[in-house]
């Protein structure tokens, strides 16, 4: 199954050169040049991990990857903060955010992929043991709580 990682940034330059290290290593990607556009294309494209610029203008990344952190249908996509900050607070800010890694700017083409890598095997064990574990659950474990006020207390 092929990857799909959506790349938020506001530099068309920033993006040209993830898309062409991207697509040489068989990713589909999808591509966002603003937070507000990335928060919809996210929530729409279900993409598998999200490469997102911090330095962006209103929202800026950090606000974008609470936005995402905080909504159930995107919370559990990783983030990978990408910015030319290194301090760090800079980078302790982007965890706190939710972030899963981050990529200091300009970034080794090698590297990226490698992190790209490592934290979509993360993902896919994680929901092989979600589905695993659903999958195994017994009958009463999966059954819904008995509805209360329904049992006849007159016997």
């Amino acid at each position: 199954m092929t990857a799909t990682i959506l790349i938020i940034d506001d530099t068309p330059a920033e993006v040209r050169l993830l898309v062409d290290l991207l697509r040489g290593h068989g990713f589909r990607l999808l591509v966002a040049l603003d937070g507000t556009e990335g928060v919809r294309k996210a929530v729409a494209g279900g993409p598998d991990i999200i490469l997102l610029d911090v330095r962006m203008p209103d929202p800026d990344g950090i606000a974008v990857c609470r936005r995402l952190k905080s909504d159930p249908r995107t919370s559990d996509i990783p983030v990978i903060l990408l910015t030319g900050m290194d301090a760090p607070a800079d980078k302790l800010e982007g965890f706190r955010a939710g972030a899963s890694d981050y990529v200091t700017k300009p970034f080794f083409g090698d590297e990226v992929v490698a992190r790209l890598r490592v934290h979509l095997d993360i993902r896919h064990r994680l929901q092989a043991v979600s589905a695993a574990s659903s999958a195994s659950a017994s009958p009463i474990e999966r059954a819904p709580p008995p509805a209360v006020g329904l049992v006849d207390k007159a016997k």
